[in-house]
């Protein structure tokens, strides 16, 4: 009985060593295969991280190179007068009466002779000159005095014939709107 023990007893320690053994083996055999590699630490800190970052700067470097270049583009434009197409400097331009011109957004107005009133929706043009702002069309455009569109498509309406303005920026003009 005694040596029935022993035996059982050393069966059951051979049987444990070989479930063991054998879990050890598939568990080793999941880890690090072809389509799934084990990668150390190391191999991501000596090779992998150097190649990321080489890749990022060459990004960055590509990238910061063409803003440079934009930014080159804009600085030359604003300083040769125009930005995006629009000219920088005075237009002069006849009216006759009830003609009108509307102008895009940021377009600057001088009536030099004549008479004209502000056209279009409030608040229609800002006095730059004064620092008012026109709100009403119809009303009263002051000679010499700078005017600013504020919105697209406002102007002025020239009252005389002969009306000299001076215009910078889009504008287009109507005949009795």
């Amino acid at each position: 009985m005694i040596r029935k023990n022993k035996l059982l007893m050393a069966a059951a320690v051979v049987l444990g060593v070989v479930f063991i053994a054998g879990i050890t083996a598939v568990a080793v055999s999941n880890y690090g295969t072809q389509s799934n590699p084990l990668v150390t630490k190391s191999y991501i800190d000596n090779v992998v991280k150097d190649d990321i970052l080489s890749s990022v700067d060459d990004s960055l470097e590509a990238e910061s190179s063409e803003l440079q270049e934009k930014f080159s583009q804009q600085v030359d434009s604003a300083t040769t007068g125009s930005l995006d197409g629009t000219p920088s400097s005075f237009e002069t331009i006849t009216l006759d009466n009830n003609e009108v011109i509307r102008c895009g957004v940021g377009a600057q107005i001088i009536v030099r002779s004549g008479s004209a009133t502000c056209y279009g929706n409030g608040p229609v043009l800002t006095d730059a000159t004064s620092g008012s702002v026109l709100n009403t069309p119809g009303d009263a455009l002051t000679n010499n005095h700078l005017y600013v569109a504020i919105l697209d498509k406002n102007g002025l309406r020239a009252r005389s014939n002969g009306t000299v303005i001076m215009v910078s920026g889009s504008y287009t003009i109507y005949d009795n709107l």
